[in-house]
């Protein structure tokens, strides 16, 4: 830059060196043909082309002045688009990256999808019709991911509205729309996978409610009929109210454990009038609690004995009532009074 402006001025000092000339080669004609005298009208012609001169020098100065400016522009220009070509190459670096991390991490996803999905697919046949509340969930998650995505691509969308429109930005920016296309793919998939990992988890746990209602056990038996000489063995309930789980045998008055775990029983008996009468929980022929229908005197009837123990058992434990003390027990038919209880905690 400033070796061309040296040359300009060089040149513009020639051209006043020559112009300058020529003016006193005129002025010396002139002379000679009027005996070196000056006449009125030389010496105007020579102001006028004096003024001339100074005017094309100063056009020529502001000539020199914006052509500077010009280049300090063009500098300038140059800087911003080397900072711009830096800041791409390095979204680029970062896209490069980040994109390298998704792949990985889908290919993850894939494996584990297909593991779930060679396990579970019996189950999706089974259950996915009547289980609405997971496809809500599903379309939830779906809908919050969705919204996620808007929100990254209209940042992206943002950052492109401030790029220049230059040829070389525009290439740019074409790489750029390319690499977005194809994190929106990722995107995609990774939404497809984790709602398939939340449709499993949610068929996880129906599978796993279903296996717990297989093991509910409950049961209640009553006796039907009265007796006053009942002294000896298992008093066997022979009207079952209710027995969940198969767990009690009406015809021997035994409850078999159908599965491991903890378990409550009751015993409820009736006193027959003025007799006493005892009975026993017995746990695979271990006496563990006792109801006592205790009657005091003649006048005292008709007395209570209740008992509830907590146990645990083993599959194929057997629990029955059993006689202790006394004689007789009374009872309705309709409605026992002397009853026998247990269920599955």
């Amino acid at each position: 830059m400033a070796h061309l402006l040296r040359c300009f001025l060089f040149c513009l000092l020639s051209e006043c060196f020559i112009a300058f000339s020529l003016l006193n080669n005129h002025n010396f004609s002139a002379g000679n043909m009027s005996g070196e005298l000056v006449t009125n009208d030389a010496l105007e012609n020579s102001n006028s082309f004096r003024q001339l001169l100074n005017q094309e020098a100063l056009i020529r100065v502001a000539l020199v002045q914006n052509v500077y400016s010009l280049m300090k522009d063009i500098m300038t220009l140059k800087n911003l688009m080397l900072m711009l070509e830096t800041n791409l190459e390095k979204f680029k670096l970062v896209t490069e990256k980040t994109i390298f991390h998704l792949e990985a991490e889908i290919e993850k996803l894939k494996t584990e999808n297909q593991r779930l999905k060679n396990d579970n697919v019996d189950k999706h046949r089974k259950l996915i019709p009547c289980d609405n509340e997971t496809f809500q969930t599903v379309k939830d998650s779906i809908s919050q991911m969705q919204k996620s995505f808007d929100t990254r691509l209209q940042m992206i969308e943002e950052r492109k509205a401030n790029v220049s429109s230059t040829a070389a930005l525009e290439t740019s920016l074409t790489k750029v729309s390319t690499e977005i296309e194809r994190l929106q793919t990722i995107e995609a998939m990774k939404a497809n996978v984790s709602s398939i990992a939340a449709l499993e988890t949610s068929l996880t746990k129906v599978s796993s409610q279903l296996g717990n209602l297989s093991k509910r056990v409950a049961f209640t038996a009553g006796v039907t009929s009265d007796s006053s000489s009942w002294n000896s063995g298992t008093l066997v309930y022979n009207k079952v109210i209710n027995n969940v789980g198969g767990g009690y045998n009406p015809n021997t008055g035994i409850f078999t454990a159908p599965v491991e775990g903890d378990y409550v029983f009751y015993a409820s008996i009736q006193s027959y009038g003025t007799y006493s009468i005892y009975v026993d929980i017995v746990l695979n022929g271990s006496r563990k609690v006792r109801a006592m229908a205790y009657v005091t005197n003649s006048n005292d009837q008709a007395e209570t004995g209740t008992n509830l123990v907590t146990l645990k058992l083993q599959q194929g434990d057997t629990v029955w009532v059993k006689y202790y003390g006394g004689q007789g027990y009374d009872t309705f038919s309709d409605a026992p009074i002397t009853t026998f209880s247990g269920f599955l905690i």
